[in-house]
């Protein structure tokens, strides 16, 4: 199973806002509530595979007025460039980074002219996630140098994408190096 594929299995339960836009019919989707009973201009959290689901056919939007703004975004590189201790990070920002690009770059599809405005935004949205990803990164690979048995106070900081990612390092470096130790001292 390929990264993406990996991830998008992980993430597909990652709840994020929508508003009903307009009366959802009765859909088997193996959901708890009933969702056709939810009145249009209700705003609630759904898992992401649903809430796509439901965009995609016209019933939902995303309430980005729920997600990130790009100041919240910047404030989180800021504190992950800034200390040398991987810094908590609220389950599903990965997901919900997504859906603000996703609809970023709609606008921008269907805007008339070129909205300057809009492209800016998708760049440096995407700069700065790309920064977080990158220090984040490197602090969970130090982490797991550092002791190759995951540690369940250090995963309470990571999304579930980092945590298998971190999982999966300690798994390497701890197998290497009992290989590398049996392999010189002749065991």
């Amino acid at each position: 199973m390929n990264g993406e594929n990996i991830i998008s299995l992980l993430t597909k339960d990652v709840e994020v806002p929508v508003t009903v836009k307009k009366k959802i019919p009765k859909i088997p989707i193996g959901m708890l509530i009933d969702l056709n009973s939810i009145k249009e201009g209700v705003t609630l959290n759904l898992p992401l595979r649903i809430a796509e689901s439901l965009v995609e056919k016209g019933y939902a939007e995303i309430d980005m007025k729920r997600l990130f703004s790009l100041s919240e975004i910047n404030k989180i590189r800021w504190k992950e460039e800034k200390t040398t201790d991987l810094q908590p990070l609220e389950e599903g920002f990965y997901v919900k980074v997504k859906c603000i690009l996703k609809r970023v770059n709609e606008d921008i599809t269907k805007s008339e002219e070129t909205d300057v405005k809009l492209l800016k935004l998708s760049r440096t949205i995407k700069s700065i996630v790309v920064d977080i990803i990158k220090r984040r990164i490197y602090k969970i690979v130090n982490l797991a140098l550092a002791n190759p048995y995951p540690s369940r106070n250090l995963m309470k900081l990571m999304t579930k994408e980092e945590r298998y990612f971190y999982v999966k390092t300690c798994d390497v470096l701890r197998e290497w190096e009992e290989t590398m130790i049996k392999h010189a001292t002749g065991e």
